[in-house]
């Protein structure tokens, strides 16, 4: 949908339309978390501003001049990412074993990534969408980090909610500009139905299971399976591409769920991510 719908262009719809389905279930639910809100109201809109605005549309820029094999290697590093951001932020320690986990998981990835031939890696091209890519990657993991025990307190449907009209804030003038500079998005089928995928998939189920388990888990301990992104991608294709499944897709998943069952199971007694767990 790259050249049908600009990037703020598509945060915009994608946001208006969550919250069009969301707010019928959680207005109630956020009257009564109303307390905690206002507690919280910096931290609901630093988690707006870092992920409906910015990781979105930053990822969006990216994708319009970069491939989604370099995007796919990019994200792989934002488990790195989230475990430095949690020790600076937090002083949250990490095991050799949550390590030795994501780095195992991320030989997986590059596995896939690579389709079994390391030298594939060689030809990689970088251009100016990869430096979106990049600045992604820090505010994706500073909103997992952000996703404190706090928060547990309120609603995870609400929390969304609250975080997406909070986003809205910024995002609807950024559109208007748009609009004033004469850039149209195309109707038509094909980007009404990926509005609706991102919407309803992407944003209300996708945000709200992600907050509910890095509130359960952890952020360092979410953070790795960020690399299943790869694995289910390739597992998908064959379903729905009619692809077949590859000896090194077949390696790189196995890699990946390995290093996710090594970072996961450290133990409940040395479990160092328990601070924002």
């Amino acid at each position: 949908m790259r050249e049908e719908i600009s990037p703020i262009s598509l945060s915009f719809w994608r946001w208006f339309t969550a919250l069009l389905i969301l707010l019928p279930f959680t207005t109630r639910r956020m009257i009564a978390d109303r307390s905690a809100l206002r507690r919280e109201w910096k931290t609901v809109v630093l988690l707006g501003l870092l992920g409906v605005v910015l990781y979105q549309t930053f990822l969006y820029q990216g994708l319009r001049s970069t491939t989604a094999t370099n995007a796919a290697l990019f994200n792989s590093s934002i488990p790195v990412i989230i475990i430095v951001l949690s020790w600076a932020l937090y002083r949250d320690r990490v095991s050799w074993r949550q390590l030795g986990g994501i780095a195992v998981s991320l030989l997986g990835v590059v596995v896939i990534m690579a389709k079994g031939r390391p030298a594939l890696l060689t030809e990689l091209r970088f251009n100016s969408g990869d430096l979106w890519i990049v600045a992604s990657l820090p505010v994706w993991a500073l909103y997992t980090v952000l996703l404190r025990r706090r928060l547990s307190a309120l609603d995870p449907m609400a929390l969304v909610t609250a975080s997406a009209l909070a986003g809205m804030v910024f995002l609807t003038p950024l559109y208007l500009f748009e609009l004033a500079q004469g850039s149209r998005m195309t109707f038509s089928p094909a980007t009404v139905g990926a509005v609706l995928y991102v919407a309803v998939f992407a944003s209300v189920a996708g945000f709200t299971l992600w907050n509910i388990g890095v509130q359960q888990v952890g952020a360092n301990r979410a953070g790795i399976f960020m690399h299943l992104h790869p694995a289910f991608t390739a597992a998908l294709a064959i379903p729905i591409l009619g692809e077949s499944l590859h000896i090194h897709q077949g390696v790189g998943i196995a890699l990946i769920f390995s290093g996710i069952y090594l970072s996961t199971t450290s133990g409940a007694a040395g479990n160092p991510d328990h601070g924002d767990s």
